[in-house]
């Protein structure tokens, strides 16, 4: 076999080598990817929806501490004011 004829033959065998990556390769490559992207795209779309989720929990959770802290105010002054008012009508009259 002479060099023209090696030449040829790998010239022919690459050729055939990116025929098959093209018919028998890419397609899953890309079949692969495409569903990869689907897949994360679902992916991202769940965590968001749960993150939404959790903050609107939180903010809930955050509402309801301050309406039981604006709520239990104005009894805690009075308490306070009253121990305070015996506190005085003690050292007052002692």
């Amino acid at each position: 076999m002479d060099i023209l004829n090696l030449k040829e033959a790998l010239s022919k065998l690459e050729s055939a080598g990116e025929r098959l990556l093209d018919s028998r390769v890419e397609p899953p490559v890309e079949k692969s990817i495409r569903q990869l992207g689907a897949e994360m795209k679902g992916f991202i779309a769940e965590a968001g929806r749960k993150v939404e989720h959790d903050v609107a929990l939180l903010s809930q959770e955050f509402h309801n501490h301050r309406s039981i802290t604006v709520d239990e105010i104005p009894p805690l002054i009075d308490y306070s004011a009253h121990k305070f008012g015996t506190l005085i009508d003690q050292v007052l009259h002692s």
